[in-house]
């Protein structure tokens, strides 16, 4: 198995795409290992404050937007079970460089 890190135009904001590993029972992919160096490269130090599940019946549903900031800043792992998503990141630092930039990508 696998897992690639791809950054993107947003500092701070990466992709991170696994391969499953497949045989004739099906497939099995780690959603997120501490020690690997893909998650450590993009995750770094911060521990996991907590783990949410959404499930969404409309097609069209807006779960929100979520504000970071710091001290209570949280890094975000984002996946798709089934179905598709549309994930959106976008840059309300005003010092930043990429400010008023953002990023999608349908997951």
């Amino acid at each position: 198995m696998s897992t690639e890190l791809r950054g993107t135009p947003l500092p701070g904001v990466v992709e991170l795409l696994t391969t499953p590993s497949c045989d004739n029972r099906g497939a099995f992919f780690n959603a997120f290992r501490a020690q690997e160096k893909s998650f450590i490269d993009s995750w770094g130090d911060r521990g996991i404050a907590q783990v949410n599940f959404s499930r969404s019946k409309a097609i069209g549903t807006v779960r929100g937007l979520h504000f970071q900031a710091s001290p209570h800043s949280e890094a975000k792992l984002v996946r798709c079970l089934k179905g598709r998503v549309w994930d959106l990141a976008v840059d309300i630092r005003c010092n930043s460089d990429t400010y008023g930039c953002w990023y999608g990508i349908e997951l």
